[in-house]
């Protein structure tokens, strides 16, 4: 659902910038856009497959303790990328997010009752590391959108840039995890 919603969203904002000239057209070259936008369609797929993929492994309550890890890595991208001035109160609050975190979480994965039923510890710890990697990479995505719109993008013309290589991203990811979703695209009521 989320690859039709990126492709027909694209095909709106396109219809939007470059028919009802909404906003002024941005062009990149080939280059930039497979150097700083693709990127961005990569991360929002592997944020959006990991953070669903991790339920597979993991309570809904485990996933709750560890989501505020999150705000954690936008911070650091944050900061590495220069759109957050580092500041040690922000830091130390962070760290404080961190630990509390891990505080909250440690004691499930340490006894490895965090995990769906029949969850065996390694498949918990997968769920972890899926977790977040994808919060990871939707740090990345998150800082590189601001960075893109510091610079000269606006957000509808962020959208058809990144729309298109999100969608491929993302049909490439449901082909191969959802294939018998796939078959079923053709059956949908196209009104939907």
């Amino acid at each position: 659902y989320v690859t039709i919603q990126q492709g027909l969203g694209f095909l709106l904002a396109l219809i939007m910038v470059k028919g009802f000239k909404v906003v002024e057209a941005i062009d990149i070259s080939w280059s930039s856009y497979f150097y700083r936008v693709a990127p961005l369609g990569v991360c929002f797929t592997i944020y959006l497959w990991g953070s669903n993929t991790a339920y597979k492994y993991l309570q809904p309550g485990l996933i709750q303790m560890i989501k505020p890890i999150g705000s954690c890595f936008v911070f650091a991208h944050a900061c590495a990328f220069g759109v957050e001035v580092y500041s040690r109160a922000k830091a130390l609050n962070f760290f404080l997010i961190s630990c509390g975190t891990l505080l909250t979480a440690a004691p499930e994965l340490i006894r490895g009752v965090g995990g769906v039923a029949g969850s065996k510890p390694a498949d918990i710890s997968l769920g972890v590391c899926v977790l977040v990697g994808a919060y990871f990479c939707d740090a990345y995505y998150v800082v590189s959108i601001q960075r893109l719109q510091d610079i000269d993008f606006d957000p509808l013309s962020t959208f058809t840039y990144v729309a298109p290589i999100a969608c491929v991203c993302m049909a490439f990811v449901a082909a191969l995890t959802e294939p018998e979703a796939i078959h079923q695209i053709p059956k949908m009521n196209p009104w939907l």
